[in-house]
């Protein structure tokens, strides 16, 4: 009796007792971590997603401000520049009473020259963002050299290119970096160290 007892207990489960086992999905451990470095490769990589509405937006009004600037730096009317600054002129000293003693063409030709580039680089750092706002400043800056360097190599379109102007246009580009840098900064949208 004993006997038959421990021949029952060392004998084998017939297979419909016993657990079931299944075969792993990853037979080879060596083929399961290259899959997983591929997968983590993957993600690594910067993900090509979908231009937003917004971010077209932004390269359209960006181009058609750079179409703008171009139109201005090239306009063969010196009257009709010089009509337009004493305006802007007018206006900021409105604004600002402490500097009606500078002449409004003056006031307005600094004025102008500051805020037409600050669109530019805002517009742009807008429309791609992934670019560091760095290289937006630069670009708003060779712009500037760029438009008085053609005012000075045509010289039919009688305009007057100054060094003062690329300091003012820089500065306004400069400017529009940094708005940008405040508004990314408040979305949450990008980290300092991308600045």
């Amino acid at each position: 009796m004993r006997e038959n007892a421990d021949w029952e207990s060392t004998a084998p489960m017939p297979r419909s007792q016993a657990t079931p086992v299944y075969p792993s999905m990853h037979t080879d451990p060596s083929a399961s971590s290259d899959q997983q470095d591929a997968s983590q490769s993957h993600q690594d990589q910067p993900s090509r997603r979908n231009v937003g509405s917004g971010a077209v937006l932004a390269r359209m009004c960006a181009l058609s401000y750079l179409l703008l600037i171009g139109v201005a730096v090239l306009m063969p009317d010196p009257a009709l520049v010089a009509k337009l600054k004493l305006k802007v002129g007018h206006l900021v000293q409105r604004i600002a009473h402490h500097i009606t003693q500078v002449p409004a063409l003056s006031v307005g030709d600094v004025a102008s020259n500051v805020a037409a580039f600050v669109p530019v680089t805002l517009l742009l750092a807008l429309a791609w963002k992934r670019v560091p706002l760095w290289i937006w400043g630069v670009v708003g800056t060779l712009i500037s050299i760029t438009a008085e360097m053609l005012q000075l190599l045509l010289p039919e379109i009688h305009r007057r290119p100054l060094f003062w102007n690329v300091v003012q246009n820089s500065f306004g580009a400069w400017i529009g970096v940094a708005i940008a840098a405040v508004f990314f900064q408040l979305a949450g949208l990008r980290s300092r160290e991308h600045l």
